[in-house]
């Protein structure tokens, strides 16, 4: 392999890619009076719950307490143990800071802390106070050479045009749908399309 392709770093979100946040959310909307089975994103689930509510609920799914109960996505373990050996994987999330340690342990009681180079949390606006600025995924990707960004929610992966040096992966899983395609952009259902895409990739740039 291309000496130089396998210093890229690769950039993961945690919960939705990793994490399977979905199984929470939906047994939290199941409590609360709402029956979805298919995984929705976050802006379809705040149109259907409303703002109040969606803030709410991502505070109580995203519990420390309620992390350390979660799974990973099926193919995950697997996926990252293959992935390492293309280059440096970097947990890039929105979560607080202040619950690295918890995503920590997390990473080690799945069995995964291994194949994750760097995890990074960078906070997510929506849970700060009015006006604080975090810096966006696209920007940090920029700055540390990453190559690929995987991401469930599209508000990380646009504009394409910034950085479009960076190929996004959209993760929806379960779903044939995103909002747009271009050539920087994919969708993928499951981690095999994850690795697939990157597979792809990779060949190109060595053959």
């Amino acid at each position: 392999m291309n000496k130089d392709f396998n210093e890229y770093l690769i950039a993961i979100d945690f919960g939705g890619v990793i994490e399977d946040t979905w199984s929470n959310k939906k047994k939290w909307l199941y409590n609360h009076g709402f029956i979805v089975n298919t995984p929705m994103a976050r802006q379809e689930l705040r149109q259907l719950i409303g703002k109040n509510l969606h803030q709410t609920m991502l505070v109580e799914v995203y519990d420390e307490k309620e992390m350390l109960k979660s799974k990973t996505f099926n193919g995950a373990k697997e996926s990252l143990q293959y992935l390492q050996s293309l280059g440096k994987i970097a947990i890039l999330t929105t979560r607080s800071p202040q619950k690295r340690a918890t995503v920590l342990e997390w990473l080690n009681l799945i069995g995964i802390a291994e194949f994750i180079d760097e995890l990074v949390m960078i906070g997510d606006e929506a849970l700060l106070p009015t006006n604080t600025k975090i810096p966006s995924k696209l920007d940090w990707c920029a700055d540390h050479h990453v190559k690929f960004l995987i991401d469930d929610d599209m508000r990380h992966l646009t504009p394409l045009d910034n950085h479009p040096e960076i190929f996004r992966i959209h993760y929806q899983m379960g779903s044939n749908q995103t909002y747009f395609t271009a050539s920087n952009l994919t969708l993928a259902n499951d981690w095999f399309d994850i690795v697939e895409f990157i597979k792809q990739i990779c060949l190109s740039v060595i053959t």
